[in-house]
């Protein structure tokens, strides 16, 4: 959806979609980005399957990921290239498979990789601040014992990265910091 501010036509949602998928435009070209959410939905099938294989067994695994593979609601919002819905799915699991191995592995750069894979998630989609948050406060609280000063700065530094990226680009965009999904009637310029 779009509004107008000052004359200017701006996104009215999700646009660390837009700014994301923009500069993967500049690298790779413009008629590439409408391949990327089909390859994120394949990676997403992949990391599906891991996590599954993590809570319950190979066998489940397999069949849950073959299901996800051929549901076609999944491959609907892939099928365009432009929705939200895939890449931020594809980020928020990505997280939760690095914070798990953080938890096995004890290496801060999963920790760092795994937050920042959350926060781009929230980068992708705001709206999902609050599940996202009480899942990360889980896994936090789950494993509090193997976090050490170094690796709750790190985790937490690369989680905010996206997020103050996305308030840079919303004071850019709309000229206010928290402006997530709203009208702009409060605007300076709209007085």
């Amino acid at each position: 959806s779009v509004n107008v501010i000052a004359g200017k036509l701006v996104p009215q949602s999700f646009p660390g979609m837009i700014f994301l998928y923009g500069a993967l435009g500049k690298i790779i070209g413009l008629s590439a980005i409408a391949f990327v959410s089909p390859i994120l939905a394949l990676l997403c099938v992949l990391v599906f399957y891991w996590l599954i294989k993590i809570i319950f067994d190979n066998n489940v695994a397999f069949w849950s990921a073959l299901i996800l593979l051929f549901l076609p609601p999944f491959w609907f919002n892939s099928g365009k290239s432009m929705l939200h819905n895939t890449t931020f799915i594809f980020f928020l699991l990505l997280g939760l498979l690095l914070l798990y191995n953080f938890a096995n592995r004890k290496k801060v750069i999963y920790s760092a990789l795994g937050c920042f894979s959350l926060g781009l998630s929230l980068f992708i989609r705001t709206a999902e601040l609050l599940p996202v948050a009480i899942t990360i406060a889980i896994f936090v609280i789950s494993f509090w014992k193997i976090f050490d000063r170094k690796t709750f700065l790190a985790g937490f530094a690369c989680f905010i990265l996206p997020l103050l990226g996305l308030l840079a680009l919303n004071y850019w965009i709309y000229t206010h910091f928290f402006s997530f999904n709203r009208q702009f009637m409060s605007l300076p310029f709209n007085r």
